[in-house]
C-alpha cells in the first residue's frame, strides 16, 4: 500500500469503468505515499461518480445484497432516508482479498472505504456508483448490527 507503480498496457472502457490490461507493472523507487480517502460522507452517488478512480469513504445503511457474476454486491442507502441515489459496494470474483459480507445484514449501518467506480450495463445507461473495498477492514459495521436489535426485540416479546 502506498507504492507508486508504472503500468504498460492497453486502456479501454468496460461497463463504464476505465481499465488497463497490463502487460508490465513495476514499482517506482521512492517513498511510499499513503492516500487519505476523500470523505464523501452520507451515501451520495453523484459525488462517488464525480470522483471515479479516487479512494472514497461513505457511510450508509445496507438495503440489499447478493451474489452476481461470481462476485458479491451490497447496496447502501442514506441512513437519514434522504433521496440520494444508492452506492453499491462491489467485490469482484477476482478480488485479491476474500471480503465477506456474511456477518452484515440488511439494515446495518456501515462505513465503507474503497476505490470509486462507475458501472453501466450499456453505454446509454445511467451511471451506477460503486465502491470497491481494498481489504476486509475497509467495511465496518457502525453501532449494534440491525440483526441483533431485531433478535433482542423478538425475544422481549
Amino acid at each position: 500500500e502506498g507504492d507508486s507503480v508504472a503500468v504498460v498496457g492497453v486502456g479501454h472502457r468496460y461497463r463504464g469503468t476505465t481499465e488497463v490490461v497490463a502487460s508490465t507493472v513495476r514499482v517506482v523507487p521512492g517513498v511510499r505515499r499513503l492516500v487519505t480517502p476523500l470523505v464523501v460522507g452520507p451515501v451520495d452517488a453523484g459525488r462517488v461518480v464525480a470522483n471515479e478512480g479516487r479512494l472514497a469513504r461513505v457511510r450508509g445503511v445496507i438495503g440489499a445484497q447478493g451474489p452476481s457474476e461470481g462476485g458479491h454486491w451490497v447496496r447502501l442507502h442514506r441512513a437519514d432516508g434522504a433521496a440520494r441515489a444508492s452506492v453499491t459496494l462491489w467485490i469482484p470474483p477476482a478480488h485479491r482479498h476474500a471480503i465477506e459480507f456474511a456477518p452484515m445484514y440488511d439494515g446495518d449501518e456501515v462505513e465503507a472505504t474503497g476505490i470509486a467506480m462507475v458501472y453501466r450495463d450499456n453505454p446509454n445507461d445511467a451511471p451506477i456508483a460503486q465502491l470497491v473495498p481494498r481489504t476486509p477492514g475497509d467495511v465496518v459495521t457502525i453501532g449494534i448490527p440491525h440483526h441483533w436489535i431485531t433478535v433482542a426485540w423478538q425475544s422481549a416479546l
